[in-house]
């Protein structure tokens, strides 16, 4: 995953650390690991290229998860 994350930031405004937190954050809240780098793509084009906003967008997602709501 980390080689995926890595490629990513290749590619994106973001990060590679910016990219790990986020991704930390998800699977901390219990989203699964098939579903992290999907999940990081939906919530970069989400945050509009902003790091702070893709942080406070996967953390709200993954409070979402962790209750059950998705």
């Amino acid at each position: 995953m980390i080689n995926d994350i890595v490629k990513m930031a290749d590619i994106t405004p973001y990060g590679a650390n910016e990219l790990i937190q986020a991704a930390t954050t998800l699977k901390t809240f219990g989203v699964t690991a098939d579903q992290i780098m999907p999940t990081l793509t939906a919530l970069g084009n989400a945050a509009g290229g902003q790091a702070q906003n893709l942080q406070g967008v996967a953390y709200a997602l993954g409070q979402t998860a962790a209750q059950g709501k998705m």
